[in-house]
């Protein structure tokens, strides 16, 4: 899995949001796309990744008190 996002994760909601503000070049993004693909990779949409995240994990004991999504789930160690 990989995530394509304009300057920081959570800067933009997705990469459409990026592009139509500028911050994303749209040929630079389907290169990124292709390149990721190549190499076997399944890009998430950033916007997905927000949502909270209901499986079973001690994810929630590490973080008292804090909603836990889907970016914590799986990229939050980056």
């Amino acid at each position: 899995m990989a995530v394509v996002a304009a300057e920081n994760p959570g800067v933009y909601s997705d990469t459409d949001e990026a592009v139509e503000a500028g911050a994303l070049d749209i040929t630079d993004l389907r290169k990124v796309e292709r390149a990721l693909e190549d190499l076997g990779y399944v890009p998430i949409p950033e916007r997905l990744l927000t949502r909270p995240y209901d499986g079973l994990s001690p994810l929630a004991t590490y973080r008292p008190g804090e909603r836990v999504d889907w970016w914590i789930r799986y990229f939050d160690y980056i």
